[in-house]
């Protein structure tokens, strides 16, 4: 198995903004870059199988709040419907600050995650506690339309013998 994934490795969201979150800017509603401030993913103890001191991951491993906490940056994604419904709200009040004249406006809300899935792993025989093991190629799907991906994993190559 190559590069296991456990406790502490750092991933990024592809819907990620680097605008502040809850702040209204006019234009159109573009998805920021890659999110330049990675988050940590949390392993729980359940399976008690540890690579270089930490527990690893599986693809069970993919519970928002979690193992997957909010990322420290807005959703741009324009299937948020909390995106949708604050840039409503924004669009109606500067309407009404411009005395009726459209004015278009785009809130992109705190990121916060919704898999409905586990996590897409490698092709790979290694399990863990009955489910498969996630590598650095793995990702999951956010239901608000990112892909969340590892950006580094700490634990080297891993060969698992009876």
């Amino acid at each position: 198995m190559g590069n296991p994934i456990i406790n502490g490795d750092m991933i990024e969201c592809s819907m990620a903004c680097t605008l502040p979150p809850g702040v209204p800017q006019p234009g159109p509603l573009v998805p920021g870059p890659i999110s330049k401030i990675p988050n940590l993913l949390t392993i729980l103890p359940t399976c008690k199988v540890m690579i270089h001191g930490n527990f690893a991951a599986t693809i069970m491993d993919n519970k928002p709040m979690v193992n997957i906490k909010p990322f420290q940056m807005s959703c741009g994604s324009p299937a948020n419907l909390s995106n949708v419904n604050a840039t409503i709200t924004a669009t109606i009040a500067a309407t009404a600050a411009a005395l009726g004249v459209p004015t278009p406006m785009h809130v992109y809300t705190p990121c916060f995650p919704n898999f409905t899935a586990p996590w897409i792993p490698p092709k790979t025989c290694t399990f863990i506690a009955g489910n498969s093991a996630i590598d650095k190629t793995s990702i999951v799907i956010c239901a608000n339309g990112g892909v969340v991906k590892i950006s580094s994993a700490s634990a080297l190559r891993v060969s698992v013998s009876k």
